[in-house]
């Protein structure tokens, strides 16, 4: 028994791309091999239970209830504290807003003195330099 070509068959029947030539030549292998028919019986099964799984596993994932679905139709405390904050912090800024005092601009005289800082003798004088 050829194995390496056996398992080559096997996949392209798993894929179900098998070619007349191909299937014909997997027919005879199997109806001449005992070992190549419990090898293919062995990966056959294999390959249902997978198959089953999966299956099973779509089934009851399209069956139960969606988690997302169910966050949009019942918000948590979670989502209503948030919510909250965010009313809160908005009308605190709406607040604020209107009771500032208005900002003015005042003029100020600055002296400008010469900006040579190793001529400077004594105190530093007030202004820009």
């Amino acid at each position: 028994m050829n194995t390496e070509r056996l398992n080559t068959l096997m996949d392209a029947w798993a894929d179900s791309c098998l070619t007349l030539s191909e299937a014909s030549e997997l027919s005879a292998l199997l109806r001449h091999d005992a070992g190549a028919r419990a090898h293919f019986r062995e990966q056959a099964a294999f390959l249902g239970l997978l198959h089953v799984s999966m299956d099973s596993l779509n089934l009851e994932q399209a069956v139960s209830p969606s988690r997302t679905s169910s966050l949009v139709a019942r918000p948590g405390g979670l989502g209503v504290a948030a919510s909250l904050l965010f009313v809160g912090l908005m009308a605190l800024s709406l607040g604020w807003l209107l009771a500032s005092p208005a900002d003015t601009a005042r003029a100020r005289r600055i002296e400008i003195h010469d900006g040579n800082f190793e001529l400077i003798s004594g105190p530093m004088p007030s202004g820009f330099p």
